[in-house]
């Protein structure tokens, strides 16, 4: 119930530097030009995860762009 109400909170009020940054092996990850309807989210590689050919940085955005396209599927 509790964890519940904490995502509520971020998915509704939270901005970008209260969400967090998830941890991860193989990428880091940056949200860029956050206003309240505006958002782009970068996963850049690191460790082995750089060597990858082609989806070294991936980004989503608010209107569901993923780029690049090959590396979402």
């Amino acid at each position: 119930m509790i964890f519940n109400r904490e995502l509520h909170f971020e998915v509704e009020f939270a901005t970008p530097s209260q969400v967090g940054n998830p941890t991860s092996d193989y990428y880091t990850f940056t949200i860029s030009g956050a206003t309240a309807t505006v958002y782009t989210l970068i996963a850049t590689a690191k460790g082995s995860q750089s060597n990858d050919s082609g989806c070294t940085t991936l980004t989503l955005n608010k209107a569901d762009t993923k780029t690049p396209s090959d590396c979402w599927k």
